[in-house]
């Protein structure tokens, strides 16, 4: 996948190059990434959660960014030449575990779980903002590029927790900007109700809902408020007084 990744990164550039084409293109890849925080009381974990991101997030990194080929892919060399291969960072956000040290190594030496009376969405995900200032920030300081969020949702199939939640990580948006981390896209997952790879048509994580039998699509309220975002281009006094999920005050 890195070699594919490379391989396109150059050829399209390259092309667009020979032909003149006019303003730029910027190529890129998405990954998920995830807050792994080490249980508190056990010193081990502090080991376990290093290596978790580094299976998770440094070997896909190092090699999309810059082609490098780290340990167990490869012996930290650059088979494809070493170069910067993405014009931005595709950072998709979702939750937070917290980590225990185990003696199995096939789950790498860890024990995930979520913190004990944190807010869960309907896969028991924990709600966790504030972890994506932390990977944006983060990512943003070992690679220096533009980020573009491209996966930021939840599975709420009664509509009470996503519009509290879009509000709250539009917040660390705002965060990041004003502390100078260059996020310049936001797309919320998903716009419909749509098929998980894990878990099939089971969770809800549309702005719109899809009743699968008749097909009929209907637009949710946290939808709704979404859209009014977009449109006036963040959180008015009027959205606060018109949807009771949203806090008071901004």
């Amino acid at each position: 996948m890195i070699g594919a990744h490379i391989r396109t990164y150059n050829t399209i550039h390259e092309i667009r190059s020979e032909q003149n084409f006019p303003g730029t293109t910027r190529v890129g890849a998405a990954h998920h990434l995830r807050v792994f925080d080490p249980e508190k009381g056990d010193p081990q974990a502090k080991g376990t959660v290093r290596m978790l991101e580094h299976v998770f997030h440094d070997l896909f990194l190092e090699g999309m960014v810059y082609g490098r080929f780290l340990f167990p892919i490869g012996n930290g060399g650059y088979p494809y030449g070493k170069g910067t291969y993405c014009d931005f960072m595709g950072i998709n956000y979702y939750s937070r575990d917290i980590v225990s040290f185990s003696m199995n190594p096939l789950r790498l030496f860890g024990d995930l779980k979520v913190r004990e009376g944190a807010e869960t969405n309907d896969l028991g995900w924990e709600i966790y903002p504030e972890g994506l200032y932390r990977v944006c920030k983060k990512a943003f300081e070992r690679y220096p590029f533009p980020i573009y969020i491209t996966e930021n949702g939840i599975c709420d199939a009664e509509d009470q927790q996503r519009g509290r939640f879009i509000y709250d990580h539009l917040k660390v948006v705002k965060e990041l900007i004003e502390d100078g981390v260059p996020v310049e896209r936001y797309y919320h997952w998903s716009l419909i109700d749509n098929f998980e790879w894990d878990e099939g048509l089971g969770p809800k994580f549309g702005l719109i809902e899809v009743d699968y039998d008749t097909q009929k699509r209907t637009v949710r309220e946290s939808g709704k408020f979404y859209g009014e975002v977009s449109k006036a281009g963040g959180v008015t006094e009027e959205m606060l007084e018109a949807y009771p999920f949203l806090p008071t005050e901004a």
